[in-house]
């Protein structure tokens, strides 16, 4: 990392540890499981619909075949 960017994380990092109460590390906490949660999500609904793509499109397909037979 650039010495400009070390420079603002310890900063921001300096004021995190100095304003960090109870509340702010439990919405930390809360955020960063919706974030997880969200990104499980999605990838479920990627795995779900990738090979329900891939039957659909391999049934028209053999529509087609069956079609010009």
């Amino acid at each position: 990392m650039s010495d400009r960017v070390m420079s603002h994380f310890q900063i921001g990092w300096a004021l995190f540890k100095a304003r960090a109460g109870i509340f702010d590390v439990s919405m930390f906490l809360i955020a960063f499981l919706l974030n997880a949660a969200g990104a499980a999500i999605l990838g479920l609904g990627l795995v779900i619909s990738f090979p329900v793509s891939l039957l659909a499109i391999a049934g028209f397909y053999r529509s087609l075949q069956l079609a010009t037979a």
